[in-house]
């Protein structure tokens, strides 16, 4: 088994990383999770060396992390390049960023399955789940208005994130969506840990 952490840009994140469907991708990667937190004051944080985050990871590497994912939305960042390296880095070698395009909730949208089971559709396709002209949490609720028969979704994202979670949302069917790389790069950096290691 290989011991990992996760330093996550917000609270959703946390819930995707503590959700049995993660945790039975983890097991079958043969990863072990030491734990998450949530970098203080969202993604701006990663920018730089911040006390917290620091002792985040001091924190998992002596809980016996031998590796710390950190995760964040790319948002308006020009690509996902630029967004890791904008992070700031603490360990060269214990160290690995993943960015998603655009946000979570494009992640989320890019989970037909569930969201064809929320909505109670036989099939739901959203074609492009990482290039959204508005903030993809935005064109989350609408998708929520316009197939939920007018039931729109909450304000806040922990509660959306929630609703994804409790009905089964998988990082492997967001990967397994044609035009989600981020994803789909999410579950290699997992699945290569063994291989590294």
């Amino acid at each position: 088994m290989i011991n990992v952490g996760f330093i996550v840009e917000d609270k959703p994140y946390q819930k995707f990383i503590e959700s049995e469907n993660f945790k039975l991708i983890l097991k079958r990667f043969k990863i072990k999770a030491m734990g998450v937190y949530i970098a203080p004051d969202g993604r701006d944080n990663f920018r730089s060396l911040n006390e917290n985050i620091l002792g985040f990871f001091n924190v998992l590497i002596d809980k016996g992390a031998e590796y710390i994912y950190f995760l964040m939305d790319k948002e308006d960042d020009p690509c996902i390049t630029f967004s890791k390296q904008e992070i700031y880095n603490y360990d060269n070698e214990k160290q690995i960023n993943i960015i998603a395009a655009k946000a979570i909730e494009s992640w989320f949208l890019a989970d037909s399955t569930t969201l064809a089971k929320i909505f109670n559709l036989d099939n739901y396709q959203f074609d492009f789940p990482e290039n959204i002209k508005e903030k993809p949490f935005e064109k989350f609720k609408l998708e929520f208005v316009k197939y939920s028969g007018g039931r729109g979704i909450s304000k806040k994202r922990n509660r959306h994130a929630n609703i994804m979670i409790r009905n089964g949302f998988s990082i492997q069917n967001a990967a397994n969506h044609p035009n989600c790389p981020s994803a789909k790069y999410f579950l290699q950096k997992l699945s290569q840990l063994n291989i590294n290691s």
